[in-house]
């Protein structure tokens, strides 16, 4: 493999990482002080802290599956 295709599968791999990584903490806190909704804050933390992990997992396998990783 050539290192510029190699260097676009580096960066794919980061962007697959980063787009299925979840919600920050922070944005609870945040929703509180700004007094929008702490609650639905919340859930979507617990929920994308959830579902990142097998996202995550899968994701990797597809794509060491397919030679990409």
């Amino acid at each position: 493999m050539n290192k510029t295709v190699q260097t676009v599968l580096t960066v794919l791999c980061a962007l697959m990482i980063l787009f299925a990584a979840p919600t920050a903490v922070s944005s609870y806190p945040m929703a509180v002080a700004m007094d929008a909704d702490g609650d639905f804050a919340a859930q979507m933390v617990a929920y994308t802290t959830i579902f990142c992990l097998p996202t995550i997992f899968l994701w990797t396998l597809l794509l060491n599956s397919m030679g990409w990783m």
